[in-house]
């Protein structure tokens, strides 16, 4: 017969912390507390107590705020978000997990953010990682075995520039840290499929805000992701499009069930919402009559980006990026011109395919009279070379059985 420990998937000096975590938190367990979910939270605090129980405090007065119990009910979508949302439960894996497929590259977090309040789009996630656990719980129920964690599908086919910009990744980072602080191991295993060069760049930015646990359970695809997905998913139920046999009407992306959102129409922006940097960030310059601003950035490695954005108080300034090669040359990047940032703010980025060095130049010298008050925000994205090795992974083993031993009676 299991031992308590055998049952929860830990070894026994870990239990011997989890019973002394477990009487600490004990005048704050409520009802959906099983042993399951305690240990969940020392896990991703590495059996860290006074992490861990920070963690578990938080997480329950966070819960009681967001009316996370009754959201499903309560939270009724945006018109928007319901109809540009990506993604789709397909069913379960062979070992009994929820499988969710994200069709990330075809979410337009500009148009989403331009149309509805940012608490609206936290609520949407809370609702769909709280269904997510749900489906785990009814899986264990009708398993009547312990089934935890999901599979993610992530699909990043169409990933583009507007996924890097500076509101939507600050958007994807607090959506991973909700998901890691608030719903602790509900990515059991992580696909990325699809991926082009600039991946590696949006992935340096979020990794640092997954779990450790999350990070090593994460699998890089290459073109074989239909051999590695159908290893743990049967063909009939995953779409066509990813590698399965599954059709709606012929269609293999399964468009009802796997969402695939698109750029939303500006009709539903909302009238003067801006996601504009906030000025605290921007730095601020005065650039004289007749003369000009370099900002130099040595670049060193291939497919790094430039996000930018600035505006001048009254009068336009001109804007151009140059490349220097190692031999003098110079090439533009963005040709130099007058721009009038002083009714919109401009923004943008660039990709860098190469390694070098970037010269960003503010041109004020054809203002023969006239200094121009700058306000400026730039930022250089690299690709961590780390996550370039952990891509040429092609799985990750968890040493962990797939199910845990349903408890007796």
């Amino acid at each position: 017969m299991a031992t308590e420990a055998e049952k929860l998937g830990i070894t026994s000096k870990q239990y011997d912390i989890f019973l002394k975590f477990k009487e600490r938190v004990s005048d704050a367990i409520q009802p959906y507390h099983d042993d399951y979910w305690l240990r969940r939270f020392l896990r991703s605090k590495k059996f860290d107590i006074k992490k861990a129980e920070s963690l578990f405090r938080k997480d329950i007065v966070w819960r009681e705020e967001n009316k996370v119990a009754t959201i499903a009910q309560d939270f009724k979508i945006p018109e928007v978000l319901e109809k540009y949302r990506i993604g789709g439960t397909i069913g379960c894996g062979k070992d009994g997990r929820p499988i969710f497929l994200d069709p990330f590259g075809l979410i337009d977090f500009k148009g989403l953010l331009h149309s509805v309040t940012q608490t609206d789009i936290m609520k949407f996630y809370i609702q769909r990682f709280s269904g997510l656990n749900d489906l785990m719980i009814e899986q264990s129920r009708k398993l009547n075995t312990k089934v935890e964690g999901i599979h993610f599908i992530m699909d990043f086919e169409h990933l583009g520039r507007q996924h890097l910009s500076r509101p939507s990744t600050q958007l994807q980072i607090t959506i991973v840290n909700m998901c890691e602080d608030h719903f602790p191991e509900l990515l059991y295993r992580v696909y990325i499929l699809r991926s082009p060069r600039l991946f590696p760049v949006l992935y340096s930015l979020v990794s640092p805000f997954l779990g450790e646990r999350t990070r090593n359970r994460t699998v890089f695809c290459k073109d074989n992701f239909a051999e590695v997905l159908l290893k743990n998913i049967d063909a009939e139920v995953l779409p066509r499009y990813w590698g399965g046999t599954r059709e709606e009407d012929g269609d293999g992306q399964c468009p009802s069930i796997v969402r695939r959102g698109g750029k939303v129409p500006k009709e539903f922006y909302l009238t003067g919402k801006t996601l504009s940097i906030d000025p605290s960030q921007m730095t601020k310059k005065e650039v004289s009559s007749r003369g000009s601003l370099e900002l130099t950035y040595p670049v060193t490695k291939h497919n790094s980006l430039i996000n930018y954005e600035f505006r001048t108080q009254d009068s336009d300034i001109a804007f151009g990026i140059k490349f220097i090669g190692e031999d003098g040359t110079k090439t533009a990047i963005i040709e130099s011109q007058r721009l009038n940032c002083h009714r919109v703010p401009e923004m943008g980025s660039i990709d860098l395919k190469d390694p070098g060095t970037y010269v960003v130049k503010f041109d004020n010298s054809y203002s023969w009279t006239k200094s121009k008050k700058l306000h400026y925000w730039i930022e250089l994205l690299e690709p961590d070379g780390k996550i370039e090795e952990d891509m040429e992974k092609q799985d990750h083993q968890v040493d962990e059985p797939d199910f845990l031993p349903a408890e007796e009676g």
